[in-house]
């Protein structure tokens, strides 16, 4: 972090636009009023909402908030701090930030083994870059029980050779593994604009190895978010 001195006069905040930081030392300074420049008017309209300060009972400034549209572009942006002790440059420097939500928030679903589900999903650009939904994806899911499982298993075991109890504990974790769940999307795959929604209609394959009965989890990872996935093969 940088010092400010008493000549230079100038404020960096630096980060995504909702965690705005302060690279640079707090002036003492009397009387304030924010005055951004042309590009950055554009695009945050009151600017009340946008940069807040606090002073104590003599007016002087105590503490200084940046807060943007969480879908503003990247780039470097400046305004001014009128003061009664002269302006005060501001640069505000918003970073990339990748940010997708998915309604509803855990993709659940229903079949027999080596079925096809169809499910649509939501998707949410909650950051300031476009973002893509792609066209196809796999999953890898386990059952439910199959840590539990494993441990029975081998806690059952009579035999007293590490070799041979180890080799049941892996066998019996590696049956645990339900496969892959194949996705497709069937509509609204492409680029996501920041600040745009999108209903999505997804083809899921079920996997042919799915054991009747028993449910199984996944996470799907996607423009660095992950969403939880559950499936239950019907009896």
């Amino acid at each position: 972090m940088s010092n400010l001195s008493s000549n230079e006069k100038s404020l960096i905040f630096r980060g995504p636009p909702g965690r705005l930081l302060l690279h640079s030392s707090l002036p003492s300074v009397y009387g304030i009023d924010f005055k951004p420049d042309k590009k950055l008017s554009s695009v945050i309209g009151n600017t009340k909402s946008v940069f807040k300060f606090r002073s104590d009972n003599s007016g002087e400034l105590k503490k200084l908030k940046v807060r943007l549209s969480p879908n503003i572009e990247p780039g470097l942006y400046h305004a001014l701090l009128e003061t009664q002790e002269g302006p005060i440059t501001v640069d505000i420097d918003v970073e990339p930030r990748k940010r997708l939500t998915m309604s509803p928030v855990q993709m659940s679903l229903n079949g027999s083994p080596g079925d096809k589900v169809k499910i649509y999903v939501l998707f949410s650009n909650k950051g300031n870059v476009p973002l893509s939904i792609i066209k196809s994806d796999s999953i890898g899911i386990y059952d439910d029980d199959g840590i539990e499982t494993a441990f029975a298993s081998t806690y059952r075991m009579e035999s007293k050779d590490l070799a041979e109890i180890f080799s049941n504990f892996s066998e019996k974790l590696r049956d645990g593994h339900g496969g892959l769940l194949k996705l497709r999307v069937l509509e609204g795959s492409g680029e996501l604009k920041p600040g745009a929604c999108r209903s999505v209609l997804i083809e899921v394959q079920l996997p042919s190895k799915l054991k009747p009965g028993h449910s199984y989890h996944g996470v799907w990872s996607l423009n660095s978010s992950e969403y939880a996935v559950t499936v239950t093969a019907n009896k």
